[in-house]
């Protein structure tokens, strides 16, 4: 593991400047977090909880167990069960969560509130955000939108079937083949 280390610490840095330097998301909050295999295991990464992503030092990644959250032990974010589960998905290797201003915001909007019983998807204006991002991107609302039990049955299920879900009033989960196209669907 120690070999993979400045890799993984030199992409998870990356796209954390990137995420900084996009006015994707503020420099303290969010969740960057990849699998890799080492030697037949399954392994996670993660952000630690309020770590700079725009300027991460080498002890701001933590490397939780992929299989079970083991708390007290890590100083990882809240919502590592969440990145647990959405890493679990056959094909995901990533996934990010950043604190969206623009999406955020409009999960305020009159239009996106509950109809029917369900909060209405956004879908982007331009061709190419619809055609990046699969069409629709579902809107979620949970009791606790932070790290909570709810978030952990609900997102993951919802990015089986979409590139990426926005939780209401509180930012955007992203998932990929890679952290460059967590970033992309962002």
């Amino acid at each position: 593991m120690k070999e993979k280390f400045p890799e993984i610490y030199q992409k998870i840095r990356a796209i954390g400047r990137a995420l900084l330097d996009y006015d994707i998301e503020d420099s303290h909050s969010g969740n960057i977090a990849i699998r890799w295999n080492d030697e037949g295991t399954d392994r996670m990464a993660i952000t630690a909880s309020g770590s700079q992503k725009g300027d991460l030092a080498e002890n701001d990644i933590c490397f939780p167990d992929i299989e079970s959250t083991s708390f007290g032990h890590y100083k990882a974010s809240s919502e590592t069960a969440i990145h647990m589960k959405i890493l679990q998905i056959p094909g995901v290797t990533a996934s990010i969560h950043a604190h969206t201003k623009h999406a955020t915001a409009e999960t305020f909007d009159s239009e996106t509130k509950i109809a029917s019983g369900s909060l209405k998807p956004m879908v982007p204006i331009d061709t190419l955000g619809q055609y990046c991002l699969g069409g629709a991107v579902p809107v979620e609302k949970v009791r606790v939108p932070c790290g909570s039990q709810e978030m952990v049955k609900v997102l993951p299920e919802r990015l089986k079937d979409s590139r990426a879900v926005i939780l209401h009033s509180h930012g955007t989960f992203a998932k990929g083949a890679s952290l460059e196209q967590c970033l992309y669907h962002i």
